[in-house]
């Protein structure tokens, strides 16, 4: 997953409706953490607007790629 993906939300413990957020957009990249263990976090702009940072950990487990950057 990388800047300029469309993705889908999908949380594969929990099929309810509840948990589905729509459609994304990977709109920047941030690096978070301690010094020792920094990691990759994701910035998606959901098809409602919100924007959420996310661990790219935890998104690859819970997001599809349906369209990726060129």
């Amino acid at each position: 997953m990388k800047v300029g993906d469309l993705v889908t939300w999908r949380n594969p413990r929990e099929m309810s409706k509840s948990d589905f957020r729509g459609y994304g957009l990977i709109i920047d990249t941030e690096m978070m953490g301690m010094p020792s263990d920094l990691r990759l976090w994701l910035i998606v702009k959901w098809s409602n607007g919100k924007a959420e940072s996310v661990p790219q950990w935890l998104l690859a487990s819970r997001v599809k790629v349906i369209s990726e950057s060129r």
